[in-house]
């Protein structure tokens, strides 16, 4: 009886160590636990720590590039006052032009047609005093031009900017000078979104381009097929910037990257010439109506709208001879042809 009660005593007592060892080692659990939580804790209040600094760095970064941001508007803005005045200063309306050859009839020599996006798709007329290659006894005897010539330079003078300044020691001249010495193609920079095609033109070097233009020299017919047809019109449509929704021709990133064909034969190139004439011609027929209006494409004219379908038709064949299906296809064709000529 007694065996028995120890034995039974036993059983309790290793019960007990069982139950024991495992409290000790869910306690050890819960200190390693413990142990985790709290290095988490000092993680995370670390983490806040530098999310606040990060935070701080980056509210001060906003400030100082909302400073920075005013700066270069203001900037931006007295930029582009620059521009427009200087042009201004040289520039003026068929009235002012008028007014100045009656006053100074030696000046005729030296107004320019000055061709700016405005003036070329609304048919409106804006002159310029070029003066390149004026010489100082021919300026001394021009009063009156002499006069804006002097305003030029004392507003450059005046400029906040210092590469304006020092434009002040030529008064005569713009201040970028981007005109072509021979024929050239006129891009306006920006065209409505509404247009299928941009309208380019033809000018020779007595047109003066604005700033508001690109200006394509030494091009020929061919040429201004090429960028006039659909395929150019795709590819400018997927690359270009935009204004407004409106489109934003650049030459570094619409015209310089575009993939014109290679290897076309002279009786595709032809075509393309033929084309490119019968579209000319459609236009001189309307010589009373702005380009803003032929290019409507509510009121486009039949005749110019299947003008541009057959330059689009001579141009295709000068990639392939297969027909594209639409514009979708038209650009994986020039991204494949882009892809390939940089490969």
């Amino acid at each position: 009886a007694e065996l028995q009660k120890a034995q039974e005593q036993l059983a309790k007592d290793q019960a007990e160590l069982a139950q024991l060892e495992k409290e000790q080692e869910e306690l050890q659990k819960a200190q390693e636990q413990l142990a985790k939580d709290q290095a988490a804790l000092a993680q995370l209040e670390k983490d806040q720590k530098e999310l606040q600094e990060a935070q701080e760095r980056l509210l001060k970064d906003q400030q100082a590039l909302e400073q920075e941001k005013k700066e270069l508007e203001e900037l931006r803005a007295a930029l582009t006052q620059d521009r427009i005045l200087l042009e201004e200063e040289l520039a003026a309306l068929e009235t002012e032009k008028e007014q100045l050859l009656i006053n100074e009839p030696e000046a005729e020599k030296f107004i320019k047609k000055l061709i700016s996006a405005k003036e070329y798709l609304n048919n409106g007329n804006r002159y310029c005093l070029w003066l390149v290659d004026i010489t100082p006894s021919e300026l001394n005897n021009l009063p009156i031009t002499k006069q804006r010539v002097e305003k030029v330079r004392q507003h450059r003078l005046e400029s906040i900017r210092e590469a304006t300044r020092i434009l002040a020691e030529y008064p005569t001249l713009f201040g970028e000078n981007r005109q072509p010495k021979n024929d050239y193609i006129l891009v306006p920079r920006h065209s409505s979104e509404n247009r299928e095609y941009v309208p380019f033109g033809f000018f020779n070097s007595d047109y003066i381009v604005s700033d508001s233009c690109l200006c394509i020299p030494n091009a020929d017919l061919f040429d201004f097929g090429i960028i006039s047809s659909k395929m150019h019109m795709t590819w400018m449509r997927y690359v270009c910037g935009r204004l407004k929704g409106d489109y934003r021709y650049s030459n570094k990133i619409v015209y310089n990257t575009f993939p014109f064909p290679n290897n076309v034969t002279e009786g595709n190139m032809l075509k393309v010439i033929d084309a490119v004439q019968l579209l000319l011609n459609e236009r001189d027929k309307f010589k009373n109506e702005s380009l803003a209006q032929l290019y409507d494409p509510n009121i486009m004219p039949p005749s110019l709208w299947n003008a541009h379908k057959k330059l689009d038709n001579a141009v295709d064949k000068c990639y392939r001879r297969k027909k594209f299906k639409d514009d979708i296809d038209r650009i994986k064709f020039l991204f494949d042809l882009y892809i390939e000529y940089i490969g």
